[in-house]
């Protein structure tokens, strides 16, 4: 997120909007990888 090539069309205040919700970004991402991990085979992962 800090590195403005890496992924550089992402809106990237967007994203800080996660922070409202009382998270972090990381823990966002954790709790987003954790909730695919669970499901990976029935959504192809």
């Amino acid at each position: 997120m800090k590195e403005k090539r890496f992924a550089a069309n992402v809106n990237r205040e967007r994203i800080q909007e996660i922070e409202k919700t009382g998270l972090t970004v990381d823990d966002f991402i954790d709790l987003s990888l954790e909730a695919m991990r669970s499901v990976a085979t029935e959504i192809g992962l």
